[in-house]
């Protein structure tokens, strides 16, 4: 089992509990529990008032900065936080397959939801479901297919969001404008 960062002297408040929660939520029969305990479970932890490390505020101008804060090799998930710099956005993408869930711990996320009209090869026809707005103790699940999704920070102030997946979440699918249509790629996801 990989320790948290608080064991390496890098502490994040309430990561202990976090991580505890999803073990239980884990060990759930299916895959809608997990996501169902985890989402009530982590919107409960998130109740509480968060001080979180400067290192999670530490943004990138070019990239928002993910940063593995634990994996589970007994269960398998893996914990992410993500920091966004103001109007940083991640583009089009889903979670390669991957379920979870996405919280915000400070700031705020503007999260837009797509669903795929039509492919041909490496075109895709799409178009948007909506937009809402995530504020600080917010939680939404992702469950493919049905995670297709842009988020972005239209603060002037730093957003940091925490991420739970099922398995450790290396690589996912993007889609890039192209004429009226997107253009999807793979893209390798970078950690710190």
């Amino acid at each position: 089992m990989s320790l948290p960062l608080s064991a390496h002297g890098r502490k994040f408040p309430l990561l202990d509990d976090i991580i505890a929660f999803t073990d239980i939520a884990m060990r759930s029969r299916t895959q809608f529990a997990q996501l169902e305990l985890l989402s009530q479970g982590i919107t409960s932890i998130l109740r509480t008032r968060i001080s979180l490390p400067a290192y999670l505020l530490v943004s990138d101008p070019w990239r928002y900065v993910r940063q593995e804060l634990y994996r589970s090799e007994e269960l398998g998930y893996q914990i992410v936080a993500i920091t966004w710099a103001p109007g940083q956005t991640s583009g089009i993408h889903d979670h390669g397959e991957m379920w979870g869930i996405e919280a915000i711990l400070a700031g705020s996320l503007e999260v837009t939801d797509y669903a795929i009209d039509q492919q041909n090869n490496a075109l895709v026809k799409m178009h948007r479901l909506g937009s809402r707005m995530l504020e600080a103790g917010d939680v939404i699940s992702l469950l493919p297919p049905h995670d297709l999704h842009s988020c972005r920070n239209l603060r002037h102030a730093t957003t940091v969001s925490l991420h739970i997946y099922g398995k450790p979440l290396e690589v996912i699918r993007r889609f890039v404008a192209s004429g009226d249509a997107y253009r999807e790629d793979k893209a390798k996801l970078h950690v710190v």
